[in-house]
């Protein structure tokens, strides 16, 4: 490779964010990482590109890409605890096959691997939107309803959008939002939509100056109790725009917040009886002047099965560990995986059966393979975490940009060649300083 390795990124509509230490931030799009670290961003701060010094840039959050492929159904999680969404093919006594979306197939040794999840992603998607105004102008007491604009809602000022959409009591509210000067907004979602004004049960959050609050509104008791607190301003958006997920789960009565694909933060409803409701109000509260705009909004059902089984006991770890979608547990040997004429077919010798059990993927919950001892890890030190869409992640010890790849190099995996649009966001991992000789252990 050259010095230079160049990005011939395609145009997105949101800049790159980066963020650079010394808390200070900038946007703009990244156009290469050499080899040596240094960062090229153009920027409208200067008519030149900028050239970023090594370890200067702490993380660089990548400009939603428009071309983003479907999340594959599994997740394979590694002994060093790094995850790779992907479609699994072929399972022997030696190693895994995979298929993945951003980095094409990949065969890893078995003792590098940590356990399987099935059926992650397999969320059926109940809304996306906005297709018309028509759908969101439910307006109550007169109020000024938003524009509808190249499959966004635009609000010029204050601004209320509703509708009804028919939502499990698990489920994922997913939106943009983008605003001009400071925002004003709230989203109400778990909510009944009464009009007369009285006290509901709903939950919203409100974004403003002063951060972003999830809150619970109560009919009886506390109107008003705070269930997520998060002190994060719009000043710590530079691009004036973030994606918003909340996951909503009515049954355990918890809610997390996602920012830009990271979970923030998690709460727990502060009232016995979750809300019933089915309605999402979008709220503007800007003045005259100021704009809103929200789009690509997606309501799913919510399916956590695979943070209830991954923080299961997973049993003995010198033997491998089966978890069926029906709770079903086995321990014993996962011997194969191979295709079948009725989709992926797992088959596992179990400690308490001579026969073996041949299940389907879609029955599978989750498999976790033998610890040895002393697991592998590979070799060399993590520079650089690699985030990718469905929620993987990757530890490397180098990371360069090249036509619209990121190459990276990783301490199991070998060199990679990841596809850029696949990629949410790089992120350095701090140098750990050497201990002092006297007064440090």
């Amino acid at each position: 490779m050259g010095l230079l390795l160049a990005v011939a990124l395609t145009h997105v509509s949101w800049a790159d964010e980066l963020a650079l230490t010394g808390d200070a931030r900038l946007s703009g799009e990244v156009r290469s990482i050499r080899e040596d670290g240094v960062v090229h961003v153009a920027s409208e701060l200067s008519p030149e590109p900028l050239m970023l010094k090594s370890g200067a840039v702490k993380k660089i959050t990548f400009a939603a890409h428009k071309e983003t492929a479907v999340p594959p159904g599994g997740l394979v999680e590694l002994v060093n605890g790094d995850v790779l969404p992907a479609s699994i093919e072929d399972l022997d006594a030696t190693r895994l096959k995979i298929a993945t979306p951003d980095i094409g197939s990949l065969e890893i040794a078995r003792d590098s691997l940590k356990s399987i999840q099935l059926g992650v992603h397999d969320q059926k998607l109940l809304y996306s939107g906005p297709n018309s105004l028509e759908e969101w102008t439910k307006q109550p007491n007169g109020v000024r309803s938003w524009r509808f604009r190249k499959n966004t809602l635009l609000a010029d000022g204050p601004a209320v959008a509703m509708r009804e959409i028919d939502v499990p009591e698990r489920f994922v509210l997913r939106f943009n939002l983008k605003w001009k000067n400071n925002p004003s907004f709230t989203v109400y979602f778990a909510d009944p939509l009464v009009e007369d004004g009285g006290k509901v049960d709903r939950y919203f959050m409100q974004f403003s100056p002063s951060g972003m609050e999830v809150k619970r509104e109560s009919s009886r008791g506390q109107v008003q109790q705070s269930v997520i607190l998060l002190n994060r301003g719009p000043e710590e958006f530079p691009t004036n725009q973030v994606n918003v997920e909340l996951r909503v789960d009515r049954k355990s009565s918890k809610i997390h917040l996602f920012l830009d694909g990271e979970q923030e933060a998690s709460g727990i409803d502060p009232v016995d009886e979750p809300p019933t409701g089915s309605g999402i109000a979008f709220v503007s509260s800007v003045p005259s002047g100021t704009t809103m705009e929200v789009g690509d909004i997606q309501v799913l059902d919510f399916d956590d099965a695979r943070e209830r089984h991954h923080a299961e006991d997973r049993g003995d770890p010198k033997t491998d560990s089966m978890i069926s979608h029906d709770e079903d547990r086995w321990g014993g040997q996962l011997t194969s995986i191979r295709q079948h004429q009725d989709g992926t077919l797992l088959t596992f010798v179990s400690d308490f059966q001579d026969q073996p059990l041949e299940l389907l993927e879609r029955d599978v919950s989750t498999v976790f393979f033998a610890q040895p001892e002393k697991a592998a890890e590979g070799e060399g030190e993590a520079a650089w975490i690699v985030r990718l869409q469905g929620g993987g992640a990757l530890r490397v010890a180098s990371c360069a940009i090249a036509d619209e790849s990121i190459l990276a190099s990783h301490p199991m995996l070998g060199p990679l060649k990841i596809r850029r649009a696949g990629v949410v966001s790089l992120e350095r991992i701090p140098t750990q300083e050497p201990a002092e000789k006297e007064g440090k252990p």
